[in-house]
């Protein structure tokens, strides 16, 4: 009578129960409704004062997390912007900027003046539900560029860009946002992130992407001076894009520059120049 080899009877045990135990896992499979709460809409405003636009915003109604995609917009609200004790209340009048690429629904005459200082109050009252959406926001020093350098690597004919500004205060921290977009203003974002202007050299910061760039290109590079509510703003809504669908990650709330309500509303503050990648020869 041939011996069964010791290795092969362990294997075959193994095979045997994890089979059974898969038999044992199919009887416990149950499934589990839960009741979920009413969902209860908020405001979303959407506000980006720019010079020389006008009051422009987005003004729409949260939707729980299986509802319709696009957001319901709030046609009957009061909405008014008030600077240097001038108030101007804004039209229900939907549109879409091609310069900032977005689309807005309230609109006003005023023509925003960056060199006007001064607090801008942003005041929404949704009537039919007696909800109240509050935001203040001023412009903040653009800042100083002083260089932008394309550096080639060797190995091939990619190169990286080196932005370089001013801190715009030493003393107190500062918080910026970097765009660097294709062709035009409009075009594809090559780079885009956010961050605090803690690491510099004397007042000088620097600030550097990947090899995303060939001899040639047309860039057009944007460097903007934000507050911390807007920038915190930023962050969590990354944290919030990055943890979508992914089970481990923490929950993030976005954290809103308004009260009342969700969404944003600031001054835009910053520097832009195009620039052509150049390989030296």
């Amino acid at each position: 009578m041939k011996k069964l080899n010791r290795s092969y009877i362990y294997f075959a045990g193994v095979i045997i129960v994890s089979l059974l135990t898969l038999a044992a896992c199919n009887n416990l499979q149950k499934d589990i409704t839960i009741d979920l709460p009413p969902y209860e809409g908020e405001i979303v405003v959407e506000c980006y004062l720019q010079h020389g636009e006008p009051y422009r915003l987005i003004l729409t109604e949260s939707v729980d997390y299986f509802g319709a995609v696009d957001l319901p917009p709030i046609p009957q609200a009061k909405v008014i912007i008030t600077h240097n004790g001038a108030s101007e209340e804004l039209t229900f009048q939907p549109g879409f900027d091609s310069t900032t690429q977005k689309f807005f629904n309230y609109v006003g005459t005023t023509i925003v003046d960056s060199a006007d200082k001064g607090e801008y109050v942003l005041r929404i009252e949704d009537e039919a539900s007696s909800r109240l959406i509050t935001g203040v926001t001023t412009f903040l020093p653009a800042p100083q560029l002083d260089t932008i350098e394309a550096n080639f690597r060797d190995t091939d004919t990619s190169a990286f860009l080196l932005t370089k500004f001013q801190d715009v205060d030493p003393n107190d921290p500062n918080f910026y946002r970097i765009i660097i977009n294709r062709d035009s203003i409009t075009g594809a974002t090559a780079t885009e992130f956010s961050f605090e202007g803690r690491f510099k050299t004397g007042n000088q910061i620097a600030i550097g992407t990947g090899f995303d760039f060939k001899d040639e290109d047309t860039v057009f590079v944007s460097v903007y001076h934000i507050d911390r509510p807007y920038y915190d703003f930023l962050e969590t809504v990354e944290d919030a894009r990055q943890g979508n669908g992914n089970p481990f990650a923490q929950p993030t709330v976005v954290q809103s520059t308004v009260e009342g309500g969700l969404g944003v509303f600031t001054a835009l503050s910053f520097v832009r120049r195009m620039y052509i990648v150049r390989k030296e020869e």
